[in-house]
């Protein structure tokens, strides 16, 4: 398996047809994100396409951008050429000295990795006030569907024990409310939904087919701007979640985490 085209394929890329909805994802994670990086010294591993790297750069006091995958290595290099220092390197084996960084930050991407490896090196990579930004899908949400080639995805509670072993305090966030009305409702659809998946992925060219289904289903498309702030914004806030339990109304999962004795 070529991993580094693979993750390529899953890129999101500018000029890519998307819902609305997937805009408003993307735009506010970075966002999110942002806030974080307010006069300090930031990290985006796995940055992908660098579809938010110009809109960190105006936040952040320092920006390095690390990314896994040949071919989008190419492509941001030929993008921002001497404006963003971006390294190739892997998510567990970052080529950066010890308490470098004031925050790393991990969009859509954990699910691709080695979680312990991953949270062990973040750790060590980050300063004595350092913290750890992700999101992630949220697997508890019914009808959720995993994205291909990933590792795992982990519970509220799963991700708590493993970023509390790794040294770090961490806070929740939900965002993105699950459509469809009560949990009982959206289970049953989410079970109707998981028999028909495994009926068509059976069929010759299967996994294809899914896939147009599942883009049929979420509406009209339109190109995907090339920066944050041409994309559409999300009108619903991020709220509060609990770290001890698990959730079935948010479909995405924010992760805030700082390293322990801060």
């Amino acid at each position: 398996m070529d991993l580094s085209r693979n993750l390529h394929d899953e890129t999101e890329k500018p000029g890519q047809p998307f819902p609305l909805d997937t805009q408003m994802i993307i735009r506010d994670r970075y966002e999110f994100a942002a806030e974080l990086a307010k006069g300090k010294s930031l990290l985006e591993i796995g940055c992908g396409a660098g579809l938010g790297l110009e809109y960190l750069a105006k936040s952040a006091k320092s920006l390095n951008a690390a990314e896994y995958s040949d071919e989008n290595i190419a492509a941001l290099q030929k993008r921002f050429a001497d404006k963003i220092s971006i390294e190739q390197c892997d998510a567990h084996d970052m080529p950066y000295p010890d308490g470098r960084f004031d925050l790393i930050i991990a969009l859509a991407m954990i699910y691709y990795l080695d979680i312990d490896r991953f949270l062990a090196e973040a750790a060590r990579v980050l300063g004595d006030n350092g913290q750890l930004f992700f999101c992630t899908s949220n697997k508890d949400v019914p009808g959720f569907c995993p994205a291909p080639f990933t590792t795992g995805y982990f519970t509220i509670p799963e991700l708590r024990r493993r970023l509390e072993a790794s040294g770090f305090r961490v806070r929740f966030y939900g965002a993105f409310a699950a459509p469809g009305g009560p949990y009982w409702k959206r289970r049953l659809r989410g079970v109707i939904k998981d028999g028909l998946k495994i009926v068509v992925t059976h069929l010759p060219g299967g996994a294809r087919l899914w896939r147009k289904l599942r883009q049929s289903r979420q509406g009209e498309s339109f190109p995907l701007p090339g920066s944050i702030e041409n994309m559409a914004a999300s009108p619903h806030p991020r709220i509060l979640l609990p770290s001890d339990r698990r959730n079935h109304d948010y479909r995405v999962i924010y992760v805030v985490a700082r390293k322990n004795g801060s």
